[in-house]
């Protein structure tokens, strides 16, 4: 695939992601004190503006792609389908037989559990074709992830007791899923190393 397709991907995915967490943070935690319906509903769906521009960005990457790479991003979908449909099975049985109790709020985690599940069921399959970048910038990419991640923990462990549970668990959220991402990044980097020395 060209860069030029890579990098307008990373540029268009990250302000939507940015813009996506200033919302999470900034306006979505108003839905609970405002009145007025209207401007409740506004609020609720605000969200759903930076992940539009999100799936834009996602759906124009596989547009740009070759027939080998669409192929991938099949796979990942076809994966990320499975894995979330059988963990939402899990959660409604748990749930309707009263060993646990899960909220609508549950619903929040289904499209970040399929971006996750697809990005990284994707890159595993790349990686063993040895097609992931070995590049400087994804070789760093680990610890910039993790980071990322440590800054957020610190800001939750520093807020813990000054802030509103919702504030808490979104950085607590974001921060553990940097280290996963960094750990799984970081394996994916040694799989299309091994690929590339002939061992796979």
């Amino acid at each position: 695939m060209a860069r030029a397709v890579y990098r307008r991907y990373r540029r268009e995915f990250g302000w939507s992601m940015a813009a996506y967490v200033a919302v999470m943070l900034l306006a979505f935690p108003l839905t609970r004190e405002v009145t007025s319906p209207t401007l409740k509903w506004m609020l609720a769906l605000l969200p759903m503006v930076p992940i539009g521009f999100a799936v834009r960005a996602m759906v124009r990457l596989v547009l740009g792609s070759d027939e080998l790479e669409q192929r991938q991003h099949l796979v990942g979908l076809a994966v990320a389908v499975v894995v979330v449909g059988m963990l939402s099975l899990l959660g409604g049985f748990l749930d309707a037989a009263g060993v646990i109790h899960l909220s609508g709020d549950v619903l929040l985690w289904v499209f970040p559990a399929l971006a996750a599940s697809y990005g990284f069921t994707r890159q595993w399959k790349l990686a063993g074709f040895g097609m992931v970048d070995e590049s400087e910038q994804c070789a760093r990419k680990p610890w910039v992830l993790v980071g990322i991640g440590a800054v957020l923990l610190i800001t939750a462990a520093l807020a813990w007791g000054h802030t509103s549970d919702y504030i808490l668990g979104l950085l607590l959220g974001m921060g553990g899923t940097m280290l996963l991402g960094a750990a799984f990044h970081a394996l994916v980097l040694r799989r299309a190393r091994r690929h590339a020395e002939g061992d796979l």
